[in-house]
């Protein structure tokens, strides 16, 4: 079980208004988003899956508006932009603040109760400025290996077959406690917050087929923003079309968000190709010859 972990600490507000998570796994581009938007005043621990995790906190991307519009997907205003570390947002009638998260420090930590791996890291999630409004802060995490969040099943069927095709399934949970204890925290009592409004985006390759969804995606797009382009800051090489999908859920205290998504991929083997051009120069020899005869 890999499942990332978000609690509150001890006597802290037990909500999450909004929780975004970008999985993004398109080409050799492997990295994992975190925005949370919480109340005022609230330290939120983060638990990756993995070890050594590299943390970067994107609040100069996101005082762009055109950004901060591709992320909600739904038009914002940036009302004021101070130099103190913080962004006024207004959606309609609602005001939020974009912050800089505090002191960014990632500690590894082990969770002994996980099936699959105890390496994790831990991030004390903190805004920088006390704002008059709730704070969004936005977080990206790199560092993490194949065996994370995925795993990939090469198909073994005929050695004849001019292509070769593989299978890879993407297992992404969220607050997924199971047998894990409060004493596994090193905590008398684990403190699971509500996520009122969970979003969870996995982005793949055009080229990668989507075969199986459990459960079912809300909604799936292609990224074709320009914004887009400037919040990913992807190298040349790797802009490609990608697709996004989409799930959305409430969590009640204590309830956890997971999801299996399977795709495909089926490239030629240039192996086999090869082979059957020799077999048919082979069997063409014979034909050839006989011609010549005639």
């Amino acid at each position: 079980m890999n499942s990332i972990f978000l609690l509150n600490e001890t006597n802290q507000a037990q909500l999450i208004k909004q929780a975004h998570f970008n999985l993004w796994m398109v080409g050799n581009e492997r990295f994992l988003d975190v925005g949370l938007r919480m109340v005022r005043d609230q330290r939120i621990e983060l638990y990756l899956p993995w070890n050594n995790a590299v943390i970067s906190d994107l609040y100069d991307t996101l005082k762009d508006g055109d950004v901060l519009n591709a992320i909600f997907n739904q038009h914002l205003t940036v009302t004021q932009t101070t130099g103190l570390g913080y962004t006024t947002v207004t959606r309609g009638t609602d005001v939020f603040d974009v912050v800089k998260v505090k002191d960014i420090t990632a500690t590894p930590f082990v969770l002994h109760n996980t099936t699959h791996s105890n390496a994790y890291t831990k991030i004390t999630i903190e805004p920088d400025k006390l704002t008059p409004n709730d704070s969004y802060i936005r977080l990206r995490a790199k560092g993490f290996g194949n065996d994370v969040f995925n795993t990939t099943h090469v198909c073994t069927g005929s050695f004849l077959n001019p292509y070769r095709e593989s299978i890879e399934a993407v297992d992404f949970r969220v607050n997924e406690i199971r047998t894990v204890t409060p004493s596994d925290f090193k905590k008398t009592a684990v403190e699971i917050p509500v996520i009122q409004d969970l979003h969870f985006f996995l982005l793949k390759s055009f080229h990668e087929t989507n075969s199986l969804s459990s459960p079912p995606y809300t909604r799936c797009r292609e990224l074709e923003d320009k914004a887009w382009v400037q919040y990913l800051a992807l190298s040349q090489e790797n802009k490609v079309a990608t697709l996004a999908y989409h799930w959305k859920k409430s969590l009640s205290k204590g309830e956890h968000f997971s999801i299996l998504a399977t795709f495909g991929e089926k490239k030629a083997s240039w192996l086999i190709v090869f082979f059957y051009v020799v077999i048919i120069v082979i069997l063409n020899c014979p034909s050839q010859g006989l011609n010549h005869r005639l």
